[in-house]
């Protein structure tokens, strides 16, 4: 294109170059490398290039005169001192004298005798426009004049442009380089008087006449904008941090395949979208799901009425990470389609075109599986976590405040925590206090992002899980069925699942040395059913249950606690520890049987529940876990023994609901009870 150009340099007559693009397709791109070719020539070839940019001015005179301006900033004071007066001459003969001349910097004095002699007939346009033809066809300059984006100056200013391009500015040696979407600028002349009803057929043969040469951009490919998104991602990455790992490649990867690849398909349209991550990646590096990340930047970029429709209808796309990965499709056949239509409807109330609506809607569905399920696309991705998905309740807001909230607490400043804690678990700084106090206003947030670390970067530093102890001890007691603590088990146990043999020995003493034995034993139980769900399961060999069994029963011996009394907690955990160590609970509950008789030893099998799933309000007995029970007793022993009492039992019907009181009375009634039914069994 620029050999073209510069070909033009010795030509006299002058020409319009016409480059013709849709917006977006990177007409402002290939005039800035065509200005800098034409400086880089200008030793051996001295062209002078000048923009003008017919919307910095208000109305037809003042761009008549900017345009006058610019020309005349293409010639020097030297050599082309002689040439800028006569554009200054031509420039009064057709504007508003003090304009041009405060616009080309004359003297306002001398600009009045100026206007004066016009008046008087003594300087006529075509006098003045045949001495300036003279001079700068002596001079021999070439200058190439840029006009970029004529299409989005309206109808009036366009035809205003072109008339200064065709009829006033047609000098010798000046060229003019035209960038403009021809669809827009047959539109825009098509409306006015100049064509009548000829509509854009005349439009056309009007810019035939402007234009002598044209260079029609092509569209992009897909292989090169693939390429230009890819490099300025890269580059965004090595700068800011913001990286994408496998899996967020692979997820990004399928979103540009699926509905990004149709938008992003203009250079403007991925340097837009670029220009957005770079500004706000830094903010959020390591604190959000990257691929999530990106395409709600494009959204915010593309479709902000839909990125604003998202905050207004939060609770239609949000849920909690557990919920996230079990979301089943709700809705099937024409309730589908209903709601995917008022979806649809909505997303173009919001601004989207027609066309871009099923695209959007498989942009909604892989940020938000609950609107996936209901009307839209679903995206496989077994392997994924949605801890900080933006589908996530607990972390939607960080992706439109740009950062993490108060009342929340910076995934990095976690990871960097337990960093520290790795080397030394008593370590104190900045980031271990944060994690600290976040525990104390968050525990349920704060545990999952120290849990997600762990399993993430699949720690087995003995310290780790030194430090965590404590936290489990300090959690374990506050109320609800689904609490911190429970968290905690789930991922030492998955954990322990992982390790060798020696990492797991050294985990469990780090634990136990914290006086974490409930947490070792209820542990070692989640361990046993990992494969239920597909995990690896881990069983503690005799070696790894011996430090337990020695730690477990101290706890039950310094909490005075017996089989018949102990409080629900302990009870939980003790039957944790029959799952686990049946040999070292039999050896403690036989023990016990010898202290204070085999029926208010038995009465540990008794079930209890605790109402609405919380520890310490009201605990309830339920049933007689005669199966178990009969594995540590002989059943019909006991009730050999105890013939005559169990015979005189009262009946007791309990369930989890309206059941008795878990009391040591209350136990031994139950068990007298049911093994009175038991015995009356075949």
């Amino acid at each position: 294109m620029w050999a073209t150009v510069d070909r033009t340099k010795s030509v006299e007559s002058s020409i319009v170059f016409g480059l013709v693009g849709p917006w977006g397709s990177g007409k402002s791109s290939i005039l800035g490398w065509i200005k800098d070719h034409a400086s880089a020539s200008e030793i051996s070839s001295p062209w002078s290039v000048v923009s003008f940019n017919p919307w910095d001015y208000s109305d037809p005179t003042s761009a008549q005169l900017g345009f006058f301006a610019e020309l005349a900033s293409a010639f020097g004071r030297h050599r082309g001192r002689k040439v800028r007066a006569s554009i200054a001459k031509f420039g009064r003969a057709l504007s508003p004298l003090l304009s041009v001349g405060s616009l080309l910097g004359l003297d306002p004095g001398r600009a009045v005798d100026g206007l004066a002699n016009i008046i008087e007939g003594e300087q006529s346009v075509n006098r003045t426009r045949s001495q300036l033809i003279r001079e700068l066809s002596a001079l021999r300059r070439p200058v190439l004049v840029i006009i970029d984006d004529i299409d989005r100056i309206s109808g009036d200013e366009l035809l205003q442009t072109l008339k200064i391009v065709r009829q006033l500015g047609r000098l010798p040696y000046v060229h003019y380089l035209l960038s403009f979407d021809e669809s827009t600028v047959f539109d825009a002349i098509s409306g006015s008087s100049l064509v009548g009803n000829g509509g854009r057929s005349r439009a056309r043969e009007y810019m035939d006449k402007v234009v002598q040469v044209r260079f029609d951009l092509p569209r992009i490919r897909p292989v090169d904008s693939l390429e230009l998104l890819n490099r300025g991602l890269n580059e965004i990455g090595e700068a800011t941090a913001f990286l994408l790992d496998e899996r967020g490649t692979n997820r990004f990867s399928e979103a540009y395949g699926r509905f990004l690849t149709l938008r992003l398909d203009t250079p403007r349209a991925i340097r837009r979208f670029l220009t957005q991550v770079r500004m706000y990646a830094p903010m959020l590096a390591g604190e959000v799901d990257a691929a999530d990340f990106l395409v709600l930047t494009w959204l915010r970029t593309a479709e902000p009425g839909v990125y604003a429709m998202l905050q207004a209808h939060r609770d239609s796309f949000v849920g909690s990470a557990e919920r996230l990965l079990y979301v089943p499709t709700t809705t099937q056949g024409d309730e589908r389609r209903k709601i995917r239509d008022e979806w649809s409807m909505r997303i173009r109330d919001a601004g989207t075109r027609g066309s871009d609506v099923d695209g959007v809607i498989e942009a909604l569905s892989f940020l938000f599986p609950v609107f996936a399920s209901k009307c839209g696309t679903e995206f496989r991705d077994d392997d994924v976590s949605f801890s900080s998905r933006v589908a996530n309740s607990d972390y939607f807001d960080r992706y439109f405040s740009f950062g993490v909230l108060d009342d929340d607490i910076s995934d990095v400043v976690v990871e960097r925590a337990l960093t520290v804690v790795a080397s030394d678990p008593l370590a104190e700084g900045e980031s271990v206090a944060q994690v600290r106090a976040a525990l104390g206003f968050n525990p349920a947030l704060t545990v999952d992002k120290i849990t997600r670390v762990i399993a993430q970067k699949q720690l087995t530093a003995p310290n780790v899980y030194r430090w965590l102890t404590p936290v489990y001890i300090q959690l374990r007691r506050r109320q609800g069925v689904v609490s911190p603590d429970h968290t905690i088990e789930r991922t030492v146990a998955s954990r322990l699942a992982q390790m060798t043999s020696k990492q797991q020995t050294d985990a469990l003493l780090a634990i136990l040395e914290q006086g974490g034995a409930p947490l070792a034993v209820s542990a070692l139980d989640r361990a046993r059913g990992l494969g239920r769900y597909g995990g690896r399961t881990f069983s503690a060999d005799e070696t790894q249950l011996k430090p337990i069994r020695m730690a477990f029963a101290s706890m039950l011996r310094a909490s005075e606690s017996t089989p018949l009394q102990m409080d629900q907690l302990t009870r939980s955990d003790a039957w944790s520890w029959l799952r686990v160590d049946p040999a070292g609970f039999a050896d403690w509950i036989h023990d016990w049987s010898e202290r204070i008789g085999d029926l208010d030893s038995i009465a540990f099998f008794v079930v209890s529940a605790t109402s609405h799933g919380s520890y310490g309000t009201t605990v309830r007995l339920s049933s007689f876990d005669a199966e178990t029970a009969s594995t540590f007793f002989s059943l019909e022993n006991v009730c050999a023994q105890h013939e005559e009492e169990i015979a005189s039992a009262d009946l007791v019907v309990n369930d989890p609901f309206d059941g008795l009181d878990d009391t040591p009375d209350n136990r031994r009634r139950t068990l007298l009870s049911a093994l009175q039914q038991w015995r009356q069994k075949p």
